[in-house]
């Protein structure tokens, strides 16, 4: 039972016997073994760790049932069985451990990550996707589709291909919603097997990169486009040009366009007002563009209109 020889536990008494249960547990232990002997109960069943003789610590489950009592109520006859439970508790215990870094590494990572079941309700969902979507409850046990009832039917679509097997991924995908709020995410979908292979349900990773997306965008239209006019930038001309000047797009058409009396406005009237001036022709411009060209500011002064065809008319 403990691992010895019955030598090591002759003349061993009830005494010796609750010297050998760890402290820690000396009370649970006590309070369970005294039902026992009070009458509450015949039967008691409690787990402990026990001291052997070479001070070694395992875990044992008790199970004590009293067959005969006094006439006072106490027991005059029990049978117990004490079972040797340290490798279940060492497994359990490292599953915690498991576990709990397991926990550590999703909470801490910069996207969210839901567990789903084959009918897509919710198994499991860490904090950080309860932050991203802005859930200030828990989801567990509720079906995805009516936490997110405007969810476009392209995420539906891989939802089924992930429960069909597949593992899915993508990268700045936008999801507008139905308040009019546009999203972008990079997500990943992969099935999960219950213990017997078969596909339990799905796990997905998503990661809320809107804002990245965002600045991105905004510096790419910084990059492109003229801050004054809207239109584009010569920067992006020189590259328009390199991207279109092949076979596919010939013939090509460039026409410059100046406008004149730009200093007399701004001396006239002021900088500002002479902006407006710029601004007002070249907002005229794009809508003639719009259908043949496009439209970039070159100079300070000067407009250039570049367009896919050999003949422009304005």
């Amino acid at each position: 039972m403990f691992e010895h020889t019955i030598v090591d536990y002759q003349d061993f008494d009830m005494n010796a016997w609750l010297n050998l249960i760890h402290p820690d547990d000396r009370i649970e232990y006590d309070f369970e073994f005294n039902r026992l002997i009070d009458s509450s109960t015949d039967f008691i069943e409690v787990e402990c760790r026990i001291l052997d003789l070479h001070q070694i610590i395992h875990w044992y489950r008790i199970y004590a049932k009293a067959i005969e009592r006094f006439d006072d109520g106490k027991p005059s006859f029990v049978v117990g069985l004490i079972s040797d439970v340290t490798s279940a508790k060492m497994s359990e215990k490292q599953k915690e451990h498991y576990n709990y870094l397991l926990k550590h590494v999703i909470e801490n990572s910069n996207g969210g990550l839901a567990i789903f079941d084959n009918q897509m309700n919710y198994l499991y969902v860490s904090e950080m996707y309860k932050k991203q979507f802005r859930l200030s409850y828990d989801p567990t046990g509720m079906n995805h589709y009516d936490v997110f009832p405007d969810l476009p039917q392209k995420f539906k679509d891989a939802h089924a291909r992930a429960l069909s097997g597949e593992s899915l991924e993508a990268s700045k995908d936008d999801y507008l919603r139905s308040s009019g709020e546009q999203l972008y995410s990079s997500w990943s979908l992969k099935p999960w097997l219950d213990i017997e292979g078969n596909i339990g349900g799905i796990i997905s990773y998503v990661q809320l990169i809107t804002n990245e997306v965002e600045k991105e965008m905004k510096l790419a239209y910084m990059a492109s486009h003229d801050m004054l006019t809207g239109i584009f930038n010569r920067s992006y001309f020189n590259e328009f040009l390199a991207n279109n000047d092949n076979e596919n797009h010939w013939p090509i058409g460039i026409m410059l366009i100046d406008l004149n009396g730009m200093k007399l406005i701004n001396d006239a009237y002021g900088i500002n007002d002479g902006d407006e001036v710029i601004k007002m022709v070249a907002s005229h411009l794009k809508q003639c563009s719009e259908s043949c060209g496009a439209l970039f500011r070159m100079v300070e002064m000067n407009l250039r209109l570049f367009r896919l065809m050999s003949v422009m008319t304005l």
